[in-house]
């Protein structure tokens, strides 16, 4: 069999939109040597530790904001950026992708508690070229349970965000064909003047699953238009072995 032919027939392969198998990231241990964490606070301290109790179940991470005596006098935020330096992918060598599904268990606890008179939410990041991505879901604000955060996002659903400032650019999205990728998650805290104390934030089972890109079916003529082609170069290779 000639070049061409090999070529031929690998291009019918890749043509036939073959299904590439999905990657995932998964992480119940939280070991911190694994993440790059960065903290964002307005007000207060945020204090970030692996719990081996207390997880979903087992181990966990940790977020405990604390607001120093004195209620702030406007809102205040608080937040934590968390990158997995395993959770890495390159779309440029290892194909370009059409979706990224996170997931993640979380539990709030606030001291003193506002009972139900809070928001509650959960953020995934996407680092990319030196700058972060993000997008959200809402949770149920109830306290201690734990509930399960999932989102599944194409690339225009990430905007840019600032993590000092905190400030959102809507118009600027991550590339989901080139440039490596890195993941994570973020957790805050609004603290305003009638809410000031304690929140301890834990996550556990931090799950990432990207859908690669599959290329379109043909439709039945280009069917009969390839395989007539190798037809012809099958034609030719039997020609070419009789002279």
């Amino acid at each position: 069999m000639t070049r061409f032919e090999v070529l031929a027939i690998a291009g019918l392969s890749l043509s036939l939109g073959v299904p590439v198998e999905a990657a995932t990231f998964s992480d119940q241990t939280f070991n911190l040597a694994d993440y790059t964490i960065i903290k964002s606070l307005q007000i207060g301290t945020a204090t970030i530790s692996q719990t081996l109790t207390g997880g979903n179940p087992g181990s966990a991470i940790l977020a405990d904001y604390v607001v120093p005596a004195g209620p702030p006098s406007t809102n205040e935020f608080g937040s934590v950026f968390y990158l997995n330096n395993n959770f890495i992918y390159n779309p440029g060598s290892s194909g370009a992708l059409s979706a990224v599904t996170f997931s993640i268990d979380k539990n709030v606890n606030l001291f003193p508690s506002p009972g139900t008179n809070f928001g509650n939410g959960q953020s995934f990041l996407i680092f990319q070229g030196g700058n972060y991505y993000l997008d959200a879901v809402a949770l149920a604000s109830t306290q201690n349970v734990y509930l399960t955060a999932t989102l599944t996002a194409t690339a225009s659903d990430f905007s840019l965000i600032n993590p000092s400032s905190g400030a959102v650019d809507n118009t600027a999205h991550p590339s989901f064909a080139a440039g490596i990728m890195e993941f994570g998650f973020r957790n805050g805290f609004v603290f305003d003047p009638q809410t000031t104390g304690e929140a301890r934030i834990l996550e556990d089972n931090f799950n990432v699953t990207l859908t690669p890109m599959v290329a379109a079916v043909p439709e039945p003529e280009t069917y009969a238009l390839m395989l007539a082609g190798l037809s012809g170069l099958g034609f030719m290779a039997r020609r070419r072995k009789k002279a």
